[in-house]
């Protein structure tokens, strides 16, 4: 109920009211948290696409992003808006129109509504710089403050945004990256395994080589 729009309530008004109950009802990620090697390397992996869409990023780590985006786009579609998920860069938003114009809202974090363009990155970093500020009465944690420029630094254009059309495609891309992490992994661990197993095959006397 709290998710439907109230009687007289205004674009602006019911899209900054959801975007604020989805914030706070939703989880949200350790931003200290430091991936593993592996996922690092993963990330950077030429054709992986993780760093496309909000999944295990070498800079964006957390990938609940896309869930809320989706959950906020339901919410105010389902309350006359036009509203679709938007991925800007390793983050997912939720782009609506208010009034007519484009802005970009932000459930993951709390900030917005932005208006959508190719000069917002000003206007975004003030919104986000705020929200930093607002969101803890002690001096923030690096890992957050490193979460917010990457965030900051992917409306620099919109060039690289696409939009997301289903849950269940996102849920998809998700499942693999999975598979490709694992794949990574249990290669990398193979490759170890046969390097120890030649140098004990190396070390064992009936291998090493003999003068005659």
């Amino acid at each position: 109920m709290r998710l439907q729009r109230r009687e007289g309530e205004s674009d602006w008004d019911f899209s900054t009211r959801l975007n604020q109950q989805v914030f706070e009802s939703i989880y949200h990620c350790d931003y200290d948290f430091a991936p593993r090697a592996i996922e690092r390397i993963v990330g950077l992996t030429p054709g992986s696409k993780l760093d496309q869409v909000g999944f295990l990023s070498p800079d964006i780590v957390c990938g609940f992003c896309h869930q809320v985006a989706f959950i906020l786009a339901k919410a105010l579609s389902n309350g006359g808006l036009n509203a679709k998920p938007l991925g800007v860069n390793g983050h997912v938003v939720t782009l609506a129109y208010i009034d007519g114009k484009p802005f970009v809202l932000d459930p993951d974090i709390g900030v917005g509504p932005i208006a959508y363009g190719d000069q917002m990155s000003d206007e975004a970093a003030h919104a986000y710089k705020t929200k930093l500020m607002d969101s803890t009465d002690q001096p923030p944690s690096p890992g957050l403050v490193r979460y917010m420029n990457k965030i900051v630094e992917a409306y620099a254009t919109t060039e690289d945004d696409r939009p997301y059309f289903t849950l269940d495609w996102m849920s998809r891309i998700q499942i693999r990256q999975q598979r490709y992490i694992l794949f990574v992994t249990v290669f990398a661990y193979g490759i170890g395994f046969l390097g120890l197993l030649l140098i004990f095959l190396c070390a064992v006397p009936g291998f090493k080589r003999r003068d005659t």
